[in-house]
């Protein structure tokens, strides 16, 4: 892939019956890592309108998806720059306030935000640690994928060209009509609508991030996911996931 590309990634169905529907990066990553993102009909938005005893039975189905993950830690989501570091795997699900982004380096510790049309981020500095961010326009314009893109490259040692960028399940650019404020927040041409996954991937190569790929699903008219445009205030939520794997654990 040269610099400039941008690779499309279609997430694909994991083949088994957990009672937990969702989409896995099968190919992009190694064996170590474990990605994906779940689907309908499982919510788990952690304030929506699904019973909590449906919401907190798909989160534990989520913590145990695999041997080799020991805990999850997802954050009441703000749309900013917030990106905390996780030293250690904390084992079960913790919920934190304030964060749109994580970063550990610790094996077992599966690190999770949740997204309705908004952009996951998947970043993986191989071997050595990964970072999971939630980008809307907001945070995408305060500079959420820069913050990652730093912490990642402290908690792991390498530089940005070392790292892989995937850019997950969200709504595409045709679906995302937006206001004058959003290009104009963004820094991009003045439009009707905008594609942030173009804007993140513009702005992972300028930080000199040279392996880029973003998924070809839209959450908006694609079924399967769930997409607050297209659904408003009963949209459920989806979680994407990124750890490092305890393979001695499996």
């Amino acid at each position: 892939m040269s610099e400039s590309a941008t690779a499309v990634v279609r997430e694909q169905a994991v083949e088994r019956e957990d009672r937990l529907p969702r989409y896995h990066l099968r190919d992009l990553f190694d064996d170590e890592i474990l990605a994906g993102i779940t689907v309908r009909p499982a919510d788990l938005g952690l304030a929506g309108r699904t019973a909590t005893a449906d919401v907190v039975e798909s989160w534990l189905r989520l913590s145990c998806i695999d041997p080799g993950i020991q805990g999850v830690v997802v954050s009441r989501q703000i749309h900013g720059a917030g990106i905390v570091l996780h030293p250690r795997t904390v084992p079960g699900i913790v919920i934190l306030d304030g964060y749109d982004g994580h970063v550990t380096a610790s094996k077992g510790q599966l690190l999770a935000v949740t997204v309705a049309d908004c952009v996951p981020v998947y970043l993986c500095a191989p071997g050595r640690a990964v970072s999971l961010l939630h980008a809307g326009w907001r945070g995408i314009a305060a500079n959420g994928l820069e913050a990652a893109v730093d912490q990642l490259t402290q908690a792991s040692g390498v530089g940005a060209r070392d790292i892989r960028i995937h850019l997950g399940v969200a709504i595409c650019g045709e679906c995302y009509e937006v206001g004058a404020e959003v290009p104009k927040a963004l820094g991009v041409h003045p439009g009707r609508t905008v594609d942030l996954r173009a804007v993140l991937a513009d702005r992972a190569r300028r930080l000199g991030v040279r392996q880029v790929t973003t998924s070809s699903w839209c959450s908006r008219h694609d079924n399967v996911f769930h997409s607050y445009r297209r659904d408003g205030v009963s949209a459920g939520r989806m979680v994407a996931y990124l750890g490092r794997r305890s393979l001695d654990s499996s």
